[in-house]
């Protein structure tokens, strides 16, 4: 469970320095909520598209296709044929 001053203005009184600058309020950020995705992938999504490393674009296109349901029937047949073409490649003499 969050502490309920996550993310507010909060003073701490007990620590005035008398130096106005010290002084202000501090603001705490909210705690990083990546909704069960991995934090690097949660990184690049949250960059703009066009601030992205080369990386974090393969990261969030891997991503993306892997989780597409349109293309699991694609996949399946892909890994059929990678599995019969691993065979078919181990009976060939050397």
């Amino acid at each position: 469970m969050l502490h309920p001053l996550w993310g507010r203005r909060f003073r701490l009184p007990l620590l005035r320095t008398g130096n106005r600058e010290l002084d202000t309020p501090v603001v705490v950020p909210p705690p990083p909520q990546h909704d069960g995705i991995a934090g690097n992938l949660a990184s690049a999504l949250y960059a703009a598209p066009d601030k992205r490393s080369a990386e974090q674009k393969k990261l969030v296109l891997d991503y993306f296709e892997y989780s597409n349901p349109q293309l699991q029937p694609a996949r399946i047949e892909l890994a059929k044929l990678e599995a019969q073409s691993a065979i078919l490649t181990s009976q060939v003499p050397e």
